[in-house]
């Protein structure tokens, strides 16, 4: 009785077996593109690690069962997925991936090459990025948009120089400020802190020193090139405006003493320019000279509230301009 149960036992698995093999199928098929075969694109079924890889021809072949999904992938192009149903072939044909082919770096005279084409360091900042805080100087406006980029003011006044570093301090005596390139043209810092960040239309940035060999030693601390807006013949007119509007206030002010008045070693003087003098009382004093007539003028002797803080006004800055 119980080689009987096992003989049963036996046949039931191998027909569980033989039905697992035939809901798998092997599944062939090429993938090209618009050139042709491509090899080295990986298949994948999804949901798992099982899948298969494009050989020199772009053929391929994977043992899938009906309903399970394809994913057929390779770089700069875009991934598409196919269901295995009754047929046994499979043919697929990958289109660009656009968002990876817009990559594109200048890295030279107009020299436009994709980034992922490049042995070098390089990284592109387009117009958008530029204006996003709404700057006044193309290199505040680089500020914190690229990785290693150091941007110092050499002053506080109203148009102070301005240090770009791109590979850091390199030497103690020479140059370490990064090569600017606009429009073909190599321009000093200074112009190009001058230019307006709305009229650039693309900015590259060269880190290594092999990707900037086109412009000689000046940039061997790297360089920056700066494509411009320029013009179109087109049958529309397009005016963009970008306004701004900035107030200014002061937000502190060294504490002053409020004991002690005009005067000198603790005595009063109504034309001392310090404050040695007694404490204030409040009584009415003689401040300045006396003049010809034996006149002069007379306040309370007694602090005033908030006498520098209302000196200054609120400060206003408006800006207009057509793009």
């Amino acid at each position: 009785m119980k080689t009987k149960f096992n003989g049963i036992l036996t046949l039931l698995l191998a027909f569980v077996v033989q039905i697992t093999f035939a809901q798998s199928k092997t599944i062939s098929g090429t993938v090209s593109d618009d050139s042709g075969p491509l090899p080295g694109v990986s298949i994948i079924i999804k949901g798992t690690n099982t899948g298969a890889e494009t050989d020199f021809d772009g053929n391929y072949s994977v043992s899938a069962a009906i309903g399970d999904v394809l994913e057929y992938s390779f770089i700069g192009m875009t991934a598409q997925t196919r269901t295995v149903g009754a047929s046994n072939s499979i043919n697929v044909v990958l289109e660009a991936d656009a968002n990876v082919l817009n990559e594109i770096v200048v890295t030279g005279y107009g020299i436009a090459r994709q980034k992922k084409t490049l042995t070098y360091q390089a990284e592109a900042v387009g117009d958008e990025e530029l204006v996003l805080a709404a700057p006044t100087r193309a290199a505040s406006a680089l500020a914190g948009k690229v990785a290693g980029l150091q941007i110092n003011n050499r002053g506080n006044g109203v148009n102070s120089g301005t240090t770009i570093l791109l590979r850091g301090v390199r030497s103690i005596t020479s140059n370490n400020q990064a090569l600017i390139v606009i429009d073909g043209s190599i321009a000093t810092i200074g112009a190009f802190d001058d230019l307006n960040p709305n009229d650039i239309q693309s900015l590259n940035v060269l880190k290594g020193a092999n990707a900037a060999s086109i412009y000689g030693a000046n940039a061997a601390n790297g360089a920056i090139i700066v494509i411009t807006k320029k013009g179109k013949r087109d049958s529309s007119f397009t005016v963009g405006i970008n306004s701004a509007a900035t107030f200014e206030d002061v937000a502190y002010l060294p504490d002053f003493q409020t004991k002690f008045g005009l005067g000198w070693q603790g005595a009063y003087d109504p034309i001392e320019n310090t404050n040695w003098g007694p404490r204030f009382d409040g009584q009415i004093r003689q401040i300045g000279p006396t003049f010809a007539d034996g006149s002069f003028q007379s306040v309370p002797y007694s602090p005033i509230a908030n006498n520098l803080r209302d000196f200054y006004n609120t400060g206003s800055h408006f800006k207009i301009l057509f793009l």
